[in-house]
């Protein structure tokens, strides 16, 4: 049995959420093991720890983190961001 792709989404609006959650139930072999709002204190750390194969984020929900945030990313494995 293959390996899910582990996917992590920062994002607030419920909407939103609702529908991406959907989107990957219905997607076989994916997992959405993460779901947060981008206003974390640990939001790197956290990231980081669940290893996401899959990043959704809102660069809104972000701001100037978000530069932050990819270079994480790159620096630690890789991650596709969306």
């Amino acid at each position: 049995m293959e390996k899910p792709i582990r996917v992590v989404l920062i994002e607030s609006s419920f909407l939103i959420i609702s529908g991406i959650e959907k989107m990957i139930s219905e997607l076989p072999g994916m997992l959405l093991t993460e779901i947060l709002d981008g206003s974390e204190k640990q939001l790197l750390t956290i990231i980081e720890r669940q290893k996401p194969d899959v990043l959704i984020v809102n660069p809104e929900k972000l701001g100037k983190r978000l530069d932050q945030l990819i270079k994480s990313v790159e620096n630690s494995r890789e991650t596709i961001i969306i």
